[in-house]
């Protein structure tokens, strides 16, 4: 029984039961610090520790990590930070109430860690300890990066971005478990990892073989590389599921950046998924990580993915399209039981500093993405990022809370732990969705055409709410607009 985790494991079920007073000894005290592992030693120390992996025979048993579940499946809500510093807005996370918060740049290092296969420099991560604390400390679960291939582990020398050397796979699978080892506990208590960031991107495109982005993508093979990624989750798996029980391995976010059903021959990147499914990677992760922008198209409520045939008065926001497109893959290889992440999400526009037109559509576009994640079964939904990236923002320069934070504040406030109950299509040129909190039923319900739709309602409302929270009249018909109305009726 649990095949693979051997060469991770150095405790046998003979010798748990040879061994059984001291085991229990040892059970007792780990209990009660909240973490369980058994195994051999393995290189705890901060430098110069050979790495080990044991070779034993015999049926192999690991005990996981005790940890609370703290996050919902109807929580969704993360952004991602640079950090927890008070320069880095973590502030301002907290005060919004989120779950998630993903570390993609402020990333382990694997080339840092282990310059020299099997020596482990741990010291090199500790920019990383005090911001897993914090984030443990306020119950915000981490999406933690592993990325960038040491030189002597690369498959294309000189990339570390890229894939690693077929002869080099049980190498990361032995830093995996003592990764996953030392961060599952507390007082960081990881729980999901990620295996590099956008994978699906060839080194050919890529600005510098060393950046944050991945490079696995091979442009000669019709799965563009998926399938050798794959063959490094099956090797990996196991040893990660040795270290903890309760860890969850993530597919690196896949960048996905046209839809290969709507651009046959000319999407050939966005089939690495598949490929990962065709290999043996298929029954080796646990979630599926993608990335889903939209650009603003220089009008209020107006934005697109051209490459997914995806806008504001058609689809909706295109992490819909990219979660149906990952979920109907999965259905066809009869691969069941995984959740999906949108690691990555934010409204992109480059020339849009002060443009008070962009702030009120990223705001309403915050509400639709974060109520159609809900609606599509997403377990988080990461804004990237706090500061910004190409007028992402929901924090200015100066430190004040941009609208799209405000709406992000209610969003949160209004919708955890909400059931989707049906999309509303009841009503021409309008988009939206009701859920269910509890006895509560809310709807949220927008123009999708830009047009003013008076809509009537089933029944009189208890209230109604703009997207920042702000109370509107009460009655059963409702004008819409661009953004979007949360609608609420109490038992």
């Amino acid at each position: 029984m649990f095949s693979g985790t051997k060469k991770y494991i150095g405790a046998t079920v003979r010798d748990i039961f040879s061994h059984r007073k001291l085991y229990m000894s040892w059970v007792k005290q780990w209990l009660l610090a909240g973490s369980i592992v058994v195994m051999g030693v393995f290189s705890s120390s901060s430098t110069g520790v050979w790495a080990n992996s044991y070779p034993i025979s015999g049926s192999v048993v690991y005990l996981p990590l005790l940890v609370s579940d703290r996050d919902s499946p109807a929580n969704p809500f993360g952004v991602e930070t640079d950090g927890t510093s008070d320069a880095d807005g973590w502030p301002f996370v907290l005060d919004a109430g989120v779950a998630w918060t993903r570390l993609s740049w402020n990333s382990v290092i694997w080339s840092s860690v282990e310059p020299e296969e099997g020596l482990r420099n741990w010291d090199t991560l500790q920019y990383l300890d005090n911001q897993l604390i914090a984030a443990a400390e306020n119950d915000i679960q981490v999406i933690l990066v592993v990325r960038s291939t040491p030189e002597w582990a690369q498959k294309i020398p000189g990339y570390s971005c890229g894939p690693i050397h077929p002869d080099h796979l049980d190498a990361f699978a032995r830093f995996m478990f003592d990764l996953v080892a030392r961060y599952s506990q507390p007082p960081y208590r990881v729980k999901y990892w990620e295996l590099w960031n956008e994978p699906d991107v060839s080194a050919s495109v890529i600005p510098s073989p060393t950046n944050a982005w991945g490079c696995w993508g091979d442009e000669t093979d019709p799965y563009y590389g998926g399938g050798y990624y794959g063959e490094m989750l099956a090797e990996v798996y196991p040893a990660v599921k040795a270290a903890n029980g309760h860890a969850q391995l993530i597919t690196g976010g896949l960048l996905l950046d046209c839809d290969p059903d709507l651009n046959p021959g000319l999407c050939l990147p966005a089939r690495f998924f598949e490929g990962i499914l065709k290999s043996n990677g298929g029954n080796s992760f646990d979630g599926v990580a993608f990335h889903a922008y939209d650009h603003y198209l220089g009008q209020l409520g107006a934005y697109a993915s051209p490459g997914w045939n995806s806008a504001w008065n058609s689809t909706g926001p295109s992490l819909i399209s990219k979660a149906k497109y990952l979920h109907n893959l999965l259905e066809a290889y009869s691969i069941q039981g995984k959740f999906m992440m949108n690691t990555e999400t934010g409204l992109l526009c480059d020339v849009c500093n002060d443009d008070d037109a962009f702030e009120s559509t990223k705001a309403a576009y915050i509400a639709q993405s974060y109520a159609a994640a809900l609606a599509n079964g997403l377990s988080a939904n990461i804004w990237y990022s706090l500061l910004g990236w190409r007028g992402t923002a929901l924090i200015s320069s100066g430190g004040i809370p941009l609208p799209a934070y405000e709406a992000l504040v209610f969003a949160r406030q209004t919708l955890v732990g909400a059931e989707i109950k049906r999309e509303i299509v009841t009503y021409p040129g309008v988009m939206g969705y009701e859920f269910a909190i509890k006895d509560r039923t809310l709807w949220l319900v927008w123009s999708l055409d830009g047009q003013r739709h008076t809509i009537e309602l089933p029944q009189l409302p208890t209230s109604v709410h703009d997207i920042y929270g702000g109370a509107a009249v009460v009655s059963d018909t409702i004008d819409l607009e661009i953004d979007p109305v949360y609608i609420i009726w109490d038992p």
